[in-house]
C-alpha cells in the first residue's frame, strides 16, 4: 500500500486535525476563490435562442396558423319601429293622414293606377250587372315622409297600417254595391317617400249591355275610377300600365271567366267639369 502525500491525522500538527488542502491558506489562491465565485453568483444566466425557420424551411407538419388574437366586432342592429320612431309616424300623429301630403299646396298630388282583372265573376243581362274581381294599386309620393338607409341597416322599406296614413279618394262610379271583404290593412312605405297600397276587390257594378246579338254577343263594360273630392288641380290620375300590359297581365292571371270570354282590358284617361273645376278619371273597359 502507497503511502499518502497528505500527511497523517496528527501528525504533523502534533495535534489531531484532519489534513487540508495544499491550495488552502494560499492568499493567492483564496482570492481567486472569492472573484470566481462572485463572477459566478453575479453574472446573469445566459439564454440562447436558436433562429426560427422560415415557411419555405419547415415541413408541412411543422406549419402552424398564427394565433388569431380575439377582436369584438360591433354590429349596428336596426328595426323596423326605428324608421317610424324617425319619422314620429304614430297613431296619435295626425300630420301623416289629416291632409295631402305635399309642402307646396299648389302642387298636385300624382296617382298612378294599376288594374288586372282576376276573374269574370257574373254578366247578368237581365239586370244589366256585371260582377268582376279585380286587383287594384294606386301609388302616389308622401313629401313628409324620407330617411337615409344606411342610417337604418340598409332598411329601403316598411310597412305600416293605412289609417295612420293620407289615402287618396278613389271610388269607382259604376258600383252599386260595397265590397264586404276585409282589405288589406297595411301599405308599404319607401325610403323616398312612395306609398303603395294593394287592394283585392270585388266589384258589383251596372253595365249597359245590348242582347239583340244574344247568345253571340259581345259585351263591353266600365270601371271607371275618379276622385270624390280632389280635382285635377289636387290629384292627377295616371295609369300605370297601358291597354295592352293591362290585357297581357289579366289574361295571364285570370281565374275564371264563366259563360263569357275575356278579350281585352283597355285603359283611357278622360276629365269632365264641374262646377268650374276640372276632374280627372280613368275608365277601364272590359271586353
Amino acid at each position: 500500500m502507497k503511502n499518502h502525500d497528505w500527511p497523517q491525522r496528527g501528525h504533523v500538527y502534533g495535534k489531531e486535525q484532519w489534513p487540508q488542502h495544499p491550495s488552502l491558506g494560499d492568499p493567492n489562491v483564496e482570492l481567486a476563490r472569492s472573484q470566481t465565485l462572485t463572477h459566478r453568483e453575479c453574472r446573469p444566466r445566459e439564454v440562447r435562442f436558436r433562429p426560427a425557420k422560415c415557411s419555405a424551411e419547415m415541413l408541412p407538419s411543422e406549419r402552424t396558423e398564427p394565433v388569431k388574437q380575439n377582436a369584438v366586432t360591433l354590429k349596428k342592429v336596426c328595426s323596423y319601429q326605428d324608421v317610424l320612431d324617425h319619422l314620429n309616424l304614430t297613431t296619435d300623429n295626425n300630420v301623416f293622414r289629416l291632409t295631402r301630403p305635399v309642402l307646396d299646396h299648389t302642387q298636385p298630388t300624382t296617382v298612378e293606377l294599376d288594374i288586372i282583372l282576376f276573374a269574370i265573376l257574373s254578366v247578368v243581362e237581365k239586370t244589366q250587372t256585371f260582377i268582376p274581381f279585380i286587383w287594384a294599386s294606386m301609388r302616389w309620393n308622401n313629401h313628409r315622409i324620407s330617411w337615409d338607409p344606411e342610417e337604418f341597416c340598409g332598411i329601403t322599406k316598411v310597412s305600416v297600417p293605412q289609417d295612420i296614413l293620407w289615402k287618396p279618394d278613389l271610388c269607382i262610379y259604376e258600383m252599386i254595391q260595397k265590397d264586404e271583404s276585409p282589405l288589406d290593412p297595411y301599405v308599404k312605405v319607401t325610403y323616398d317617400g312612395h306609398v303603395t297600397s294593394d287592394q283585392d276587390v270585388k266589384v258589383v257594378s251596372t253595365c249597359k249591355m245590348d242582347v239583340h246579338k244574344f247568345p253571340f254577343d259581345t259585351q263591353s263594360c266600365n270601371i271607371t275610377i275618379g276622385s270624390a273630392n280632389y280635382c285635377a288641380k289636387e290629384i292627377r290620375l295616371v295609369p300605370f300600365s297601358n291597354s295592352s300590359r293591362a290585357t297581357q297581365f289579366s289574361r295571364e292571371l285570370i281565374k275564371t271567366q264563366g259563360e263569357w270570354e275575356f278579350l281585352q282590358l283597355s285603359v283611357t284617361r278622360t276629365n269632365f267639369s264641374i262646377q268650374d273645376k276640372i276632374w280627372e278619371n280613368l275608365i277601364y273597359t272590359v271586353r
